[in-house]
């Protein structure tokens, strides 16, 4: 969606993903291209384990994201995983 500020943009892309079964809404000010497709965790002392990210676990579903255009510069590699 596009617009200018202040017309609720925001507030309908969390109202779709309090509806919608399967949804995740995420800000684009806060995550970074990786983060919405994998995520890496340290475990204590038995090293790292890759998780899915918003994209993954949005599978057949809806994933909002907010604030595209806060994001970083890597968009091709974001527009290339929501092809998937």
């Amino acid at each position: 969606m596009i617009g200018d500020p202040g017309q609720g943009k925001s507030q309908l892309l969390k109202f779709a993903s309090l509806i919608a079964p399967k949804s995740f809404y995420i800000s684009g000010t806060g995550t970074s291209i990786c983060g919405l497709t994998c995520s890496v965790s340290r475990k204590d002392e038995e090293g790292s384990t890759i998780d899915a990210g918003a994209l993954v676990l949005a599978d057949n579903g809806v994933c909002c994201i907010d604030e595209f255009d806060k994001m970083s510069n890597e968009h091709s590699a974001l527009l290339e995983a929501m092809e998937q």
